[in-house]
């Protein structure tokens, strides 16, 4: 059996057929075509939530955990560098090293500081005990091997010098530590002096241990000492703050010793030690640091 053929040219059309098959082929082209459509519509409307969520968490969340670390400094602080005021329950914090701080933070949005109050015989014994403190501003000059182990230097914050201050009536002329034997001379309780710790040990100079600059100042003018080591940046905030006259005291023109001021920060900290030791070299490169000095010595 010879299989079927069908010649197209034998077909003869059916009326309404043809027009059947268009309208099902339209109507399948535009179900087709919604069907797509609305995938594409849930599709960007995923997206778009998305990339809202997404930025709605941006705005709720920090780019960077606080990184909150401890500073040391003084019940009295350390005028101008840093001064404590207000109340014991609530101090306010300003000073060089204050603003300095605050300039830092502001650039680096990760670090928070908190404050720490303690003596700075108290601070250095911790210190030397490896303890969780993070930070303190002090002077390679006054820090013994044992806080070394636990801490390290940024770059210098400052050069300052301590001379001996006497009253303005005073003879006494400092020109080399010599000068200064059998003399009573007011050193605070708690701070180093370098080479003349020694001196003070022996008696060759009699050191007369006094609790702050203030109460230093006081017995110079009264006369109750020879004279006391003060410091060139230091003792002229206490002087105004005792209500009293530069132009009362002397300042040795040779130094006792010169020394660099820094930062002081715990090893563990490394993250905090970089970010400090880049922003003090940026401070110091523009002239900003200059500048927050030079506010506080006006």
């Amino acid at each position: 059996m010879s299989p079927l053929l069908i010649d197209s040219r034998s077909i003869t059309a059916v009326p309404g057929v043809a027009s059947s098959i268009t309208t099902s082929a339209v109507l399948s082209w535009v179900l087709a075509w919604l069907f797509n459509a609305t995938i594409l519509v849930v599709v960007w409307m995923g997206l778009v939530s998305k990339a809202h969520a997404t930025d709605t968490q941006d705005q709720t969340q920090p780019l960077q955990e606080v990184q909150h670390y401890t500073i040391h400094t003084g019940p009295n602080g350390y005028p101008p560098f840093v001064i404590v005021g207000g109340n014991i329950g609530d101090p306010v914090y300003s000073g060089i090293v204050v603003d300095f701080l605050d300039a830092f933070e502001n650039s680096d949005q990760r670090f928070k500081r908190r404050y720490v109050l303690l003596s700075r015989k108290r601070a250095n014994a911790l210190m030397a005990q490896g303890t969780t403190y993070d930070l303190m501003f002090q002077s390679p000059l006054f820090v013994n091997q044992n806080v070394l182990k636990h801490f390290k230097f940024t770059r210098s914050f400052l050069t300052s010098k301590d001379v001996l201050v006497t009253s303005s009536g005073s003879d006494l002329v400092y020109t080399e530590p010599e000068s200064l034997y059998s003399k009573q001379i007011g050193i605070i309780r708690g701070y180093g002096y370098g080479e003349f710790d020694s001196l003070f040990d022996q008696n060759l100079i009699t050191g007369l241990r006094v609790d702050s600059h203030r109460q230093a100042i006081g017995m110079v003018a009264e006369g109750r000492v020879d004279g006391y080591v003060g410091n060139i940046h230091v003792s002229p905030y206490y002087i105004k703050l005792a209500g009293k006259s530069r132009d009362e005291f002397q300042f040795s023109e040779q130094s006792m010793y010169e020394f660099d001021l820094a930062f002081l920060v715990n090893r563990r900290n490394h993250e905090l030690y970089e970010a400090l030791d880049a922003f003090i070299n940026l401070s110091i490169e523009d002239g900003s640091l200059a500048a927050i000095v030079e506010s506080y010595l006006r």
